[in-house]
């Protein structure tokens, strides 16, 4: 797992490609590319996550 691209991560305010979103939730939930998506797992992952773990998880990216 590369995880270069999230370092920094606090200090970013528009997130995705292009800029799209400034919620790190949303940001997870649109790397839901279908099947053959990259990023599917991930966000199916984080979609079965409790309100507390998707709250503890964003309070950790937040210290990146």
């Amino acid at each position: 797992m590369r995880t270069a691209p999230l370092w920094g991560l606090r200090s970013r305010n528009n997130l995705l490609h292009d800029g799209r979103t400034t919620d790190r939730g949303a940001a997870i939930a649109a790397h839901n590319g279908g099947t053959a998506g990259q990023g599917t797992a991930a966000a199916t992952a984080y979609g079965a996550l409790t309100t507390a773990q998707k709250s503890d998880l964003l309070a950790f990216l937040a210290t990146l």
